[in-house]
């Protein structure tokens, strides 16, 4: 992230410019720079105000940022980052003192802007909050990855060892990037549980299929004496059917046998008849 150009309007002791607008700093063609004067100048307020316009956070609370008697203040911050320029815009508004004295919560807002050739485009999302992370994912660098890395605050040289090991562990793994092995971590993880479920559910598959096999001996019994069942019963069928046809055929014979006794009865009758 290079700085290109740094606007305050009523932060700390920048006030307004003589036409009630905001001080500008440009910093295009500079590599390095060299800020100096007597103490209170106003040095770390511009240090100050880099760090409230990216992460909306500084050395002090927000409203004992703002200027003496103002009751709003306003930092712009150009960069650019690689080939891409990008604007910030924070805003500050001082709580107001209500009529049993109490105070309420200021306000504040957040702008982004992207150069897209002579204009700025917005690209803010919907909260501030949405916007602050746009930001740190934009610059990947948090306010105190920033303090610890590229910038020591006046009477706190010893910020980054006197934090804890897992404080400065992270603030290191911030600074190399490290975030996209912890990522790679994760997806990992993820994908080895995934497999692990996977794993399970197989094994179980094989388990219920190792049961079955184990059952198979018994069902093949189990066939082999239903199908040796069945050919009794088919044979059984089979003798049945023979001895219905046999009985259909004798009933038949014995139908015709009938017709022909009641036939040799009626001529038997018919001759008595003529006899007598």
């Amino acid at each position: 992230m290079i700085p290109t150009e740094l606007s305050l309007r009523n932060f700390m002791c920048y006030r307004e410019d003589g036409d009630g607008g905001a001080l500008a700093l440009p910093f295009d063609g500079l590599h390095v720079v060299c800020l100096s004067g007597e103490n209170g100048a106003g040095k770390s307020a511009l240090l100050d105000a880099i760090t409230w316009a990216l992460w909306g956070r500084a050395r002090t609370a927000d409203d004992d940022l703002i200027a003496q008697g103002a009751s709003e203040m306003f930092v712009e911050l150009s960069f650019l980052l690689g080939d891409q320029q990008y604007r910030v815009s924070r805003r500050r508004q001082r709580g107001r003192t209500g009529p049993r004295g109490g105070q309420s919560v200021g306000k504040g807002a957040l702008d982004l802007h992207v150069r897209d050739g002579a204009t700025w485009r917005p690209i803010a999302e919907a909260t501030i909050r949405e916007t602050q992370d746009r930001i740190t994912h934009l610059l990947r660098m948090s306010y105190d990855t920033f303090i610890n890395a590229s910038f020591l605050l006046q009477g706190r040289a010893d910020e980054f060892t006197a934090r804890t090991p897992a404080e400065r562990k992270q603030v290191l793994a911030d600074i190399l990037d490290l975030g996209v092995y912890a990522r790679l971590e994760e997806r990992a993880k993820l994908r080895a549980r995934a497999a692990e479920d996977q794993v399970k559910g197989l094994r179980g598959r094989i388990d219920a299929l190792t049961e079955q096999a184990e059952q198979a001996p018994f069902w093949q019994q189990s066939v082999a004496d239903a199908e040796r069942r069945l050919a009794e019963l088919e044979a059984q069928v089979a003798q049945a059917q023979a001895a219905r046809t046999a009985a259909e055929t004798q009933l038949r014979a014995l139908e015709a046998q009938a017709a022909e006794r009641k036939a040799i009865l009626q001529r038997l009758t018919d001759l008595r008849a003529e006899q007598a």
